[in-house]
């Protein structure tokens, strides 16, 4: 479609989906990984199992990708996470906020790092990653005023997960994955914002002097 590309809501809705498909076959999960669909890693000692080690709730697996000289691009937090489950869900998942590309991993660890969850890297040597030159489109677009969102994180802890709004429209079932899917609906205060002709730069500029003011969400 013509929409907007939001990575942080879809990712919440599989997060919820995932959940869903686990109860109804009594097989609950300790944990998740967050995986962009362009990056195939290449190192077996790059383990995907859910860590054992409770201190450790979360960690980027992606840390070298040959895309960028077997390294990473500044400020890059996303491509391959592990996450625990509670670790997640205390963050409330991602921002729904993100439309476009970039700022929602970012967003996330800002989340995690209220709860005193850091986020761990594999050493570049296990962590390497190739990625799909064919077949996969990612726009160019960034995510309008991501860097103001970022500013605003203490406050974005109210809505993400809790908060993310769809439709189902299918599941289909595979022998190796379930697609599936969904109907996003835009963000609600974003969109009057823009509807009221207002600019959602000078929006969330005002409400900066909230966010230290605003108290962390009970578990």
């Amino acid at each position: 479609g013509s929409a907007r590309f939001n990575r942080g809501a879809l990712l919440n809705v599989g997060f919820l989906e995932a959940g869903e498909l686990a109860n109804a076959s009594r097989r609950p999960f300790d944990c998740i990984v967050i995986h962009d669909i362009d990056l195939i890693p290449v190192e077996r000692k790059n383990s995907y199992d859910c860590l054992k080690n409770p201190l450790l709730k979360a960690i980027q697996l992606s840390t070298a990708i040959d895309l960028y000289s077997w390294g990473l691009p500044d400020a890059a937090d996303g491509g391959v996470t592990l996450l625990q489950m509670d670790a997640f869900r205390k963050a409330n998942g991602y921002s729904n906020r993100y439309y476009g590309w970039g700022g929602e991993d970012n967003d996330l660890k800002a989340r995690l790092s209220v709860w005193d969850v850091n986020m761990t890297r594999v050493s570049t040597w296990v962590g390497r990653y190739v990625t799909l030159k064919e077949g996969h489109f990612r726009s160019n677009r960034t995510a309008e005023d991501r860097y103001l969102l970022l500013r605003l994180s203490a406050r974005l802890l109210h809505e993400g997960l809790g908060t993310v709004k769809y439709r189902l429209v299918r599941r289909t079932v595979r022998p190796l994955y379930t697609l599936v899917s969904v109907e996003l609906w835009v963000h609600e205060d974003a969109e009057i914002v823009k509807r009221k002709g207002m600019s959602l730069s000078g929006s969330l500029e005002a409400l900066v002097s909230l966010v230290t003011s605003c108290p962390r969400p009970a578990v």
